[in-house]
């Protein structure tokens, strides 16, 4: 008879020790969980941080700039894109008083006109979508499978 192989659980980083509210910091670019399959694909920029009496985080929300040439989009603008060049929407910032919603800190390199880069680095873990394909939306996310790699 053959011995069953163990294969130890998954380890998942845990983030609720960076985001204890002494880390937010004015500047810093932060991932935020999605509601469409939670996973960390919306980014903000700290604008604020008041830690008395309350805790509140002013935040600006980030968005996508234009895709270069020859690359092939999402088919809907409200799709989250995760990597690339990247700008602080214009407007009031939305205040947090809680950081459930807050993933981790992006290491975002600045760039040029006040837009800064995300894209994944070497020892990073990222989640790819499997079967993926430009003609989804944003429902179709639900149940997608995913590699995390």
């Amino acid at each position: 008879m053959v011995e069953p192989i163990e294969i130890p659980d998954s380890e998942f980083h845990n983030f609720d020790v960076s985001k204890s509210f002494e880390n937010f910091q004015v500047g810093q670019v932060w991932a935020l969980y999605s509601d469409e399959d939670c996973l960390p694909k919306y980014y903000c920029q700290i604008v604020k941080v008041i830690s008395s009496p309350q805790f509140k985080l002013h935040i600006g929300w980030v968005s996508f700039c234009v895709l270069p040439n020859g690359v092939t989009g999402w088919k809907t603008k409200d799709m989250p894109i995760c990597c690339g060049i990247f700008k602080v929407k214009k407007g009031n910032p939305d205040i947090y008083t809680s950081t459930d919603s807050f993933s981790h800190c992006m290491k975002a390199a600045c760039g040029k006109r006040s837009t800064f880069e995300i894209f994944p680095e070497k020892g990073d873990v990222w989640a790819l979508y499997k079967n993926w394909n430009h003609m989804m939306d944003c429902y179709d996310l639900e149940n997608c499978d995913h590699h995390f790699g």
